[in-house]
């Protein structure tokens, strides 16, 4: 049996687990559940933070813009002189020296506020002594003028009481960041010249400062452009007033900043390297009416101080609970052992002791109650004891007689084995007979097959030959009667050459008369004498010729006539030959039927063979079955001599140990 780890060191190693289970679930639950919630709060947080900066800074701008429209009201109600404008317009810019006021002016249009006066402005602006001071710059002839500045010219697309904010700019003279709201001026329902006020934004910088600082956060404002208005505590170097293209294209690590700003989302999350050593997240409202972005980026390591110190409190409260339950845990476990180890070592003594041997009960706790349970066992396992040593004897005894049992069993099955063995060598020599007996009849009977095949083949070539036999007959006896109509026709064609030869000879006589009358006639009939010596020389060539075409004629009667012969001779042979092939072609329908009866005979042999071989084979293997089921019989025999063996020495046993 393999050792296994002792109860005491199983109690260490569950309270070492359980402490790494806690820590594990409480990072588990931190990062799942407790995260994602402190990080939503955090970013609705700065959220609040930014619109509660967007708040302030409208309210500011705000103030601008009301007191500009009071200035363009005044300057559309005040008569056009020089005292009037003078007279009330500085009390409504100065706001009772409200130091975020820079200045205001009202700028009117080309010879309106005079005519044959191109310039004709009132702007005041704060001195050194920080008061109010009217300011004629703008009205110089010889100077540049104010009709074609920006500021001035929004004013011509202004709804009446709209404020048109510029774009943030410094101040010249003192190198203050200022803002600068227009709006229009209309007189007669006429556009007539616009008033403006400066804001200055230093204290928008001290208010980025001090959100800083409450939020560990980085607070900025850009403007139209993407202008930096203001962006404190940002960088070494001051970005206030500058572009930030310009400001990424010397800082690069500032792109994901450009580029979460020109997607526009309230909440944007921004890599390493925008806050340097740290991730951060972006929060930004826009303010579209004034043309600016507040934003706030705020470092990872800030959004994440609430959850370390709630897993800080978590790691002091339950860790030291857990190692305090732990300790208490491995004691007691050690005390429990201790008792379990007295115990086992009363139990020891009771098996050394024998049966008869009693556990000591000191305490009627679950150990007592362990040891009352052991020594109950104990009496019950004596009295067992003393039954098995009774039936043991019995079971010697019987385990005697099952060994010589199974030693007779053993005999008589290899016996059976070795007469089943040879049972299946014959059937085996006799199922391979039958098989070779069907295997060469099937044989014949394939030989046959084929020599029936040829003969059909030789059938059809001999009736075949009697067809063109009895085709021949028939041609030949054709040819007898055209012979004969030759000899025939050759036989009128010499009593023709008859009638040609009797009148060839009396031309002749004819003409030989008409030679002698010639003759008589003297040199009158000399003319007709060579006329009739000519026919008479023409009647004996035709006698002549007509002498060979009788012999002609009769060669040709001679050749008919042997021909006649001949081809009677051949009709007589083909006759012959026709006879011959019927009785070749019955012959051959005769051994076509003998073959039909061996292939039939053949067939009913292989059927025959081969069932006699599959019931040879069936007999095989139930011969070999019953050869495996002996060779089981003979193992299954030896088997139970054996057990039986070991049944009678475990008996043995057995009653020397229940005699103890």
């Amino acid at each position: 049996m393999k050792n296994a780890l002792m109860i005491r060191t199983k109690a260490i190693y569950l309270s070492v687990a359980l402490v790494a289970l806690a820590c594990v679930m409480i990072y588990t639950v931190v990062q799942a559940f407790v995260l994602p919630v402190i990080q939503q709060e955090t970013e609705e947080k700065e959220l609040t933070r930014v619109q509660g900066l967007v708040n302030e800074v409208h309210a500011e701008l705000e103030a601008g813009a009301v007191l500009t429209r009071s200035s363009a009201a005044l300057a559309e109600s005040l008569p056009l002189t020089d005292q009037d404008f003078q007279n009330n317009l500085p009390h409504v810019i100065d706001q009772s020296g409200n130091q975020k006021i820079a200045g205001g002016g009202i700028w009117p249009e080309p010879d309106a506020f005079k005519p044959g006066v191109k310039r004709y402005s009132f702007f005041w602006g704060r001195n050194a002594q920080k008061q109010l001071e009217l300011m004629d710059d703008y009205n110089v002839p010889e100077g540049p003028g104010y009709h074609h500045e920006s500021w001035y010219t929004v004013g011509k697309s202004l709804s009446p009481g709209q404020c048109g904010w510029s774009e943030a700019y410094t101040d010249p003279v003192s190198g203050t960041a200022m803002i600068t709201c227009t709006v229009a001026i209309h007189r007669n329902n006429q556009f007539w010249g616009v008033a403006t006020t400066d804001l200055m934004l230093t204290g928008l910088d001290q208010m980025m400062h001090e959100m800083n600082q409450s939020s560990e956060g980085f607070t900025f404002v850009l403007g139209p452009d993407n202008q930096i208005v203001s962006f404190p505590d940002f960088r070494s170097g001051n970005l206030d007033m500058k572009k930030l293209p310009e400001v990424v294209a010397k800082d690069p690590s500032l792109q994901p900043l450009q580029k979460a700003i020109q997607a526009g989302q309230s909440t944007s999350y921004l890599p390493e390297g925008v806050v340097t050593g740290d991730e951060a997240i972006l929060s930004l409202i826009p303010m579209p009416k004034y043309g600016l972005k507040i934003g706030m980026i705020l470092p990872a390591q800030v959004m994440m101080k609430p959850v370390g110190e709630m897993r800080s409190n978590l790691y002091l409260t339950v860790v030291p609970m857990l190692l305090i339950f732990g300790v208490v845990l491995v004691l007691y476990a050690r005390k429990v052992m201790n008792w379990i180890n007295e115990t086992s070592q009363q139990i020891h003594h009771l098996i050394q002791g024998g049966s008869a041997a009693t556990l000591e009960i000191h305490q009627r706790d679950e150990i007592g109650l362990l040891k009352e349970a052991v020594n109950d066992y104990g009496q019950h396992l004596h009295s067992l004891m003393v039954q098995i040593a009774g039936e043991s004897d019995h079971a010697r005894s019987h385990a005697g007689e099952l060994h010589d049992l199974a030693y007779v069993l053993s005999e008589r099955s290899n016996q059976q084995l070795s007469d089943n063995t040879t049972l299946a060598s014959a059937i085996t020599e006799m199922a391979g007979s039958a098989e070779e007996v069907a295997q060469n009849t099937r044989r014949t009977s394939g030989m046959v097959d084929q020599t029936r095949e040829l003969i059909t083949e030789r059938q059809a070539s001999v009736a075949d030959n009697r067809q063109a036999s009895e085709k021949l007959l028939g041609q030949l006896q054709d040819t007898v009667k055209i012979i004969q109509q030759l000899s025939d026709d050759a036989g009128q064609m010499g009593s023709m050459l008859n009638v040609i030869k009797e009148i060839s000879e009396q031309t002749n006589l004819l003409a030989l008369n008409a030679a002698i009358e010639a003759a008589r006639a003297g040199d009158q009939g000399r003319g007709f004498a060579v006329v009739a010596d000519e026919v008479r020389t023409l009647a004996g060539r035709s006698q002549g010729s007509a002498s060979e075409i009788e012999a002609v004629i009769e060669q040709l009667r001679r050749s008919a006539s042997h021909g006649v012969d001949t081809v009677t001779s051949a009709r007589t042979l083909s006759e012959e030959s026709v006879e011959r092939s019927m009785q070749v072609f019955d012959g051959f329908n005769e051994i076509l039927d003998v073959f039909r009866d061996i292939s039939g005979h053949s067939s009913h042999i292989a059927e025959a063979a081969g069932q006699q071989a599959d019931v040879s084979n069936e007999i095989h293997q139930l011969a070999e079955g019953i050869r495996l089921a002996n060779e089981e019989n003979v193992s299954t025999a030896r088997q139970l001599t054996e057990l039986s063996d070991v049944s009678k020495q475990s008996a043995d046993r057995l009653h020397e140990l229940s005699s103890q």
